[in-house]
């Protein structure tokens, strides 16, 4: 059985966003994956208002996101911060993402989007960043260092 990470918000309505990754986890499971949301486990035991344990849950993730088959994004209610290192990651480690959305009838995920490359589609084309309309906004030379820089600290 494929793992797959759930990559979905959780600051802010956390209540809300909690029955979002929920809800997404079931989709996961009823198409035959073993879906994995490290916002719905480590807010468990780790405080996310304190930095140091947000970013140790975060890393945490990660650990566990190298080990999955692809990434399902949900990006509905745009993109936190804690998702943008997620994409990053994902980006570093070569790992298909989805963007996905909450099933309505027999309809989940649109086609896998491999990277490298674009992974995201906006009004019918794709563009490299799901945080930008442009792919040559100001935020993407910034997550290319982003990723550069993750992956100059994996090699070493």
């Amino acid at each position: 059985m494929e793992s797959v990470f759930i990559c979905s918000p959780f600051a802010g309505d956390t209540e809300r966003n909690t029955a979002i990754a929920r809800q997404l986890c079931k989709q996961a499971i009823r198409e035959g994956y073993a879906p994995f949301a490290p916002h719905l486990l480590y807010p468990q035991f780790l405080d996310d208002s304190v930095p140091e344990e947000r970013a140790l849950g975060i890393r945490l993730g990660h650990e566990f996101m190298s080990t999955c088959g692809q990434i399902w994004l949900y990006a509905d209610a745009g993109i936190t911060d804690g998702m943008r290192q997620d994409i990053v990651e994902a980006i570093c480690l070569r790992i298909p993402v989805r963007i996905a959305r909450l099933q309505v009838g027999s309809h989940s995920l649109p086609p896998r989007i491999n990277f490298p490359g674009r992974f995201t589609q906006r009004k019918g084309t794709l563009a490299p960043y799901p945080w930008s309309d442009k792919g040559n906004s100001a935020e993407a030379p910034l997550a290319k260092r982003e990723a550069a820089s993750l992956a100059s600290k994996r090699e070493k």
